[in-house]
């Protein structure tokens, strides 16, 4: 039993060795193996450097040859009157100067510094017209808010990006938005109300579209929202929605809308109160059925 047991040990062994004598003979390369392999290195070395360098002479005629001699500047706004910043102005706030290669004008870049340096500025587009023009398509704010709250007054445009600190003067020259707190107010970035941000900036959106000429918004109260009609009708919108009845912000500033227009007919310079506080319904009192302060 110990001698077919010492016999399968060393057929087991034997097999071991031949396959490792194999395996040896496989991984060790002849002398003609090796030379080859060296010429495809060499190759593939002398192939990676030579695109490198047509590379670097690409570039280098590029660079030479698409130069930007000039820099157009186009408003979007409809008019080739700006409202804000002149083409000059533009130009040299752009990052771009003639004799640079056309090529390397990153329009990322450009946008990044026309809307920081210019926060008048809402939008930016940047075209490359070869071989040596580049055409910067401005948009300028279209509406602006005068926010205020604990720390100052500022002018913000439709986005909310914040476009300079301001004094109370401006509550009256352009639409106010009182609010509760402002907790960033840096020039060039949008304005931070706390935790109300996103829903008083989609809330100023919404009116916004839907055409009414809002005076005024008080959101002091969040759950408690007022404001003001071209400065005549006092709009108590109380929650900005009501979700459990079925009342998006969107419906109930429908529902103002029409409560307005209604009025308007009647008499375009009427004054008073619109009460949007209960659940899909709309209660105008003109100024002279309201109690006397």
């Amino acid at each position: 039993m110990a001698n077919k047991e010492n016999n399968e040990k060393k057929r087991v062994s034997n097999v071991y060795n031949i396959s490792s004598k194999i395996s040896t003979k496989k991984a060790a390369l002849t002398p003609q193996e090796k030379r080859k392999r060296k010429r495809i290195t060499r190759v593939s070395l002398f192939g990676a450097g030579f695109l490198a360098v047509v590379a670097g002479i690409v570039l280098l005629l590029a660079q030479l040859i698409f130069n930007v001699s000039t820099i157009t500047v186009i408003y979007k706004n409809g008019s080739n009157d700006p409202k804000y910043y002149s083409k000059k102005e533009i130009i040299a706030n752009s990052t771009i100067q003639e004799g640079d290669g056309l090529l390397f004008v990153s329009s990322s870049k450009v946008s990044q510094a026309l809307e920081k340096n210019l926060p008048y500025i809402s939008s930016v587009n940047v075209k490359k017209n070869f071989p040596s023009e580049v055409v910067i398509e401005v948009t300028e704010c279209k509406k602006i808010y005068c926010f205020s709250g604990d720390s100052g007054y500022y002018l913000v445009n439709e986005s909310g990006k914040v476009l300079e600190k301001t004094n109370e003067e401006s509550m009256t020259k352009y639409t106010s938005v009182k609010c509760k707190s402002i907790t960033s107010d840096v020039v060039g970035e949008n304005i931070e109300l706390g935790k109300d941000t996103d829903d008083i900036l989609s809330y100023l959106e919404l009116v916004a579209k839907s055409g009414m000429n809002i005076t005024s918004f008080d959101f002091t109260d969040i759950e408690d929202v007022y404001m003001t009609y071209e400065n005549r009708i006092v709009i108590h919108i109380g929650k900005m929605s009501d979700e459990k009845n079925g009342v998006t912000a969107w419906k109930k500033l429908q529902l103002a809308k029409k409560s307005l227009d209604a009025e308007d007919e009647i008499n375009p310079e009427q004054e008073g109160t619109l009460n949007m506080t209960i659940p899909k319904k709309a209660f105008f009192k003109a100024k002279s059925e309201l109690p006397e302060e």
